[in-house]
């Protein structure tokens, strides 16, 4: 007499196969997650850039600006 293999059992090893494929990429692809000291770092590199005024090339006027 021949087994089948219950539907069931089928599916769920397919759900299980593809999201340990999927957790895998996700894991190696993750970034490293090493402390930076911010004494080793430029103080240049920590500050924001000054924002584009308005006439300067690529600003953008948004609708609630002044008149």
């Amino acid at each position: 007499m021949k087994k089948e293999i219950h539907p069931g059992v089928i599916a769920a090893v397919l759900v299980l196969l593809v999201g340990g494929v999927i957790a895998f990429f996700v894991m190696s692809g993750s970034p490293s997650t090493e402390k930076v000291d911010l004494k080793t770092l430029d103080p240049k590199s920590l500050e924001d850039p000054e924002p584009i005024k308005r006439g300067q090339p690529g600003y953008k006027e948004r609708t609630t600006d002044p008149d």
